[in-house]
C-alpha cells in the first residue's frame, strides 16, 4: 500500500511537473510569435535586436509595424527594418523598401524605396520584383541606376541573375581642362 502511495505520488509530481512546463514561459521568440504571445516575443527578441541580429531586427520592425503587443509606431518599426536591411536581410530590406514607398515613419521617397526593392530582390525576395515594376514609371532611368548602384553595398548574398552596375568613367582631366580653356 506504501508502494502504491509512493507511485502515485510520483506520478503525480510527474504530471505537474510536466504541466508547469507547458505553462512557462517560452524561450523562443518565434514560438511565442507564433502562440500570438507578441509582447513575450518582443521582450525576447529584443535584446537579440540590440545586438545586431538582423532577424530579430526585421522580427522587432513586424511587431512595431503592426502594432502587436505595442504600440504601432511606423518610425520604431522603420528603425529596425533599415538596421537589418543595411545587413542584406532582404526581408527587411524589401519591408524599409515598402516604408519609404509609403511613407510610413519618413517621407515618401520611391529613390530610397527602389533602391531597397532591388538590394531584397538581387537575394532572392519574391515580392520585391513587383514593387520594383510599380516604381519604374516614377523614376528615370538614371535614377534608377543610382538606386541600384547604392543598393549594391546592401547585397550580401546575390542570386545568380545579379550584375552589379558598371561605374561611369571619368572624364580625362586633359579633356576636361581643355574645354575650359577652349
Amino acid at each position: 500500500m506504501y508502494s502504491r502511495f509512493l507511485q502515485c505520488l510520483a506520478i503525480t509530481g510527474l504530471i505537474l511537473f510536466l504541466l508547469g512546463g507547458c505553462n512557462s514561459r517560452a524561450e523562443d521568440p518565434r514560438v511565442a510569435f507564433e502562440n500570438k504571445q507578441y509582447e513575450l516575443a518582443h521582450e525576447l527578441w529584443l535584446p537579440m535586436a540590440e545586438a545586431g541580429d538582423a532577424e530579430a531586427q526585421n522580427a522587432i520592425g513586424t511587431i512595431y509595424y503592426l502594432g502587436l503587443g505595442v504600440r504601432r509606431d511606423d518610425r520604431r518599426a522603420l528603425k529596425w527594418f533599415e538596421s537589418a536591411a543595411r545587413q542584406g536581410h532582404p526581408g527587411a530590406q524589401r519591408n524599409t523598401g515598402m516604408m519609404y514607398q509609403d511613407g510610413r515613419g519618413t517621407g515618401q521617397d520611391f529613390l530610397t524605396a527602389y533602391m531597397w526593392f532591388y538590394a531584397a530582390d538581387k537575394q532572392g525576395n519574391k515580392g520585391a520584383d513587383a514593387y520594383i515594376n510599380n516604381l519604374v514609371n516614377k523614376l528615370t532611368p538614371n535614377q534608377q541606376m543610382k538606386a541600384r548602384r547604392t543598393a549594391a553595398q546592401f547585397i550580401i548574398n546575390p542570386t545568380d541573375d545579379f550584375v552589379p552596375e558598371r561605374e561611369i568613367p571619368k572624364a580625362n582631366p586633359r579633356i576636361e581642362n581643355h574645354r575650359e580653356s577652349g
